[in-house]
């Protein structure tokens, strides 16, 4: 079933994903500069990634059902022109609140881009590639975070905010041309589009993907496993490196970069080990999210300030975070149907973006009450990024309890 063609629009389609990657995580690598521009405080600056992800989040099952009706071509189509004029209003105004809009336009658009880039993969390949190939269209487009974090970051500093946001507007233009003229949903003849229409079967496709078990085990492992893996390069991460703990911004940028080079070597080793012991895939998800709890322990409690390679140390276990997420992907997709793929696939894409928003908001009202508090930079941001351990016990509890249905059912 692979074969020139296949390659060829899974690369499109990975390249569109980068490009979407890129626009989410422009604000992480422009906090700074977005509190000068705006006038704003750390915690209304959150205000604009909070709900950039929360559209994500809430669009997820509605774009899950149009993906199951419409195709990729068209959904990622237009979620690229959507990124486009989002980013083309925040690059323009100096209102917060035309600013907002554009983030959430942003966020809307970036929602109908992974779920249908990876609906590409069982479709166009054959079962065996699947597992690795959807690690690598999650790891492979990560390649975003270094095209915000250096070469967006590079013209927003030597030519300013109007041209960096521009440039990434452009970019989503051309994501929308590749994937409108190039893109293909599935080989002639084998896309079969879900053609129930009718609110009531709308809603019981709903219905029988979330009362599925395996779903749920996949929302709580994306859950878990990638929420700081998220929070760090989209919000809090360069700005913790630079004002909280005094690196450059060169530093900052050079080690973001890092999740990416990870996170590519590691997402086909996870995507082999789930392929072969299927059974094991939440022993997996857990050791993932217990390195990542570990490490941000250690960070945080580092007397001082934490040396560069304790905090490469951190960012390669957030990194892991990436891989261990697909995992949820491979719960829908061993579990439902294919014409239920795309909304089970936004269900468990909430679970990260859920856990995301929640802990970027808290981490920004917490920084905004430290500062009141008199607390130097340093401190602020210890106490901030903390707030990240309840989230973690929940995800954690919740992949334990998911994993105990699923294996009374002798499905995990």
């Amino acid at each position: 079933m692979s074969g020139r063609q296949a390659w060829s629009v899974w690369v499109i389609g990975v390249a569109v994903y980068a490009i979407a990657v890129m626009q989410r995580s422009t604000l992480g690598v422009a906090g700074v500069e977005a509190s000068h521009h705006f006038g704003a405080g750390a915690g209304l600056v959150s205000v604009f990634v909070v709900l950039q992800l929360a559209v994500y989040a809430a669009a997820q099952v509605p774009v899950g059902l149009a993906l199951d009706r419409l195709g990729s071509r068209r959904v990622v189509a237009v979620g690229a022109v959507l990124m486009a004029v989002g980013q083309l209003l925040v690059g323009v105004t100096g209102s917060v609140t035309v600013a907002i809009i554009g983030r959430i336009l942003v966020g809307l658009g970036d929602a109908m881009t992974f779920n249908s880039v990876i609906r590409l993969v069982p479709a166009w390949f054959a079962p065996h590639q699947v597992p690795i190939l959807t690690q690598l269209t999650g790891i492979v487009g990560q390649v975003g975070q270094i095209l915000s974090a250096v070469p967006f970051r590079a013209i927003l500093e030597n030519v300013g905010w109007q041209a960096a946001f521009l440039s990434a507007a452009g970019a989503s233009v051309v994501a929308a041309v590749l994937m409108g003229v190039f893109g293909r949903n599935a080989p002639p003849g084998r896309w079969r589009p879900d053609t129930s229409g009718s609110p009531a079967a709308l809603l019981g496709s709903l219905r029988a993907v979330l009362t599925t078990p395996s779903t749920m085990a996949g929302f709580w492992v994306h859950f878990a496993t990638c929420f700081s893996t998220m929070v760090f390069p989209l919000m809090w991460g360069f700005p913790y490196l630079t004002a909280g703990l005094g690196y450059s911004p060169a530093l900052a940028s050079t080690l973001l970069s890092f999740f990416v080079l990870v996170a590519i070597p590691a997402g086909p080793v996870v995507g082999r080990i789930t392929a072969r012991y299927p059974r094991r895939r939440s022993d997996v998800a857990l050791l993932l999210v217990w390195i990542q709890v570990l490490s941000w322990a250690v960070t945080l409690c580092w007397p001082g300030i934490p040396p560069v390679g304790l905090l490469v140390v951190l960012i390669i276990a957030l990194a892991l975070g990436g891989p261990g997420s697909n995992i949820g992907f491979d719960y829908i997709r061993t579990s439902q149907p294919p014409q239920r793929v795309g909304t089970g696939t936004g269900v468990v894409i909430m679970g990260g973006f859920i856990a995301c928003l929640v802990s970027i908001l808290v981490i920004g009202i917490t920084l905004d009450a430290a500062a009141v508090a008199g607390h130097d930079a340093r401190h602020a941001y210890t106490l901030a990024l903390a707030t990240q351990a309840p989230i973690y016990l929940i995800g954690l509890v919740g992949i334990h309890l998911s994993r105990r249905r699923l294996r009374t059912a002798g499905r995990d």
